[in-house]
């Protein structure tokens, strides 16, 4: 008995150490912004991040397609210690605003307003951009590699069911680009 407690207590130990270190994307060295005063500084002086592989959490605001790809706007979510859990959403709306480029196409579902998401890619500098109230602003701006979206649609990502009599998993999906 004792033997069979002490291999399963390693087993899970071995397991839950293995899940620890996967992550959602490929490995390349990017640092993730988990705090304000992060996101603050790359707002503040985006310069000095450029050309940097970073990465971000946050909450769709639009997706405007263009021939090359989609320029996503999105608001600044605290990046998530654990990446399969997602970014959450904070109270209220924030400033903290900032911009990327996919090299590709998102799926209608992928793109709605509110779909949490993070994103991995190269800082470039930054990008004009109108706010909801129809202020432009210059925001930070970056080149994806790789997105992976939670198609919640503005639900968090912990309640969202569509049929809640079938407790469907939400969905979501992982986009990376050649480049």
């Amino acid at each position: 008995m004792r033997n069979t407690i002490i291999l399963a207590v390693g087993a899970s130990l071995t397991f839950s150490m293995g899940c620890a270190s996967q992550s959602l994307f490929p490995s390349n060295g990017s640092e993730a912004l988990k705090s304000k005063s992060e996101f603050g500084v790359l707002a503040a002086q985006p310069d000095a991040f450029q050309g940097r592989a970073i990465k971000l959490a946050g909450r769709m605001i639009g997706v405007e397609d263009t021939a090359d790809g989609s320029i996503v706007r999105a608001e600044w979510l605290p990046y998530p210690n654990n990446e399969f859990e997602g970014p959450t959403e904070r109270r209220g709306t924030n400033s903290n605003h900032f911009a990327f480029f996919y090299p590709g196409q998102l799926d209608w579902e992928g793109r709605l307003p509110g779909n949490k998401f993070l994103v991995v890619g190269v800082m470039e500098g930054t990008k004009p951009m109108v706010t909801e109230v129809g202020l432009s602003r210059n925001v930070p701006y970056l080149q994806a590699r790789c997105l992976h979206v939670w198609k919640t649609g503005g639900m968090e990502i912990d309640y969202h069911q569509p049929n809640v009599d079938l407790g469907y998993p939400v969905m979501k999906e992982t986009y990376c680009s050649g480049t």
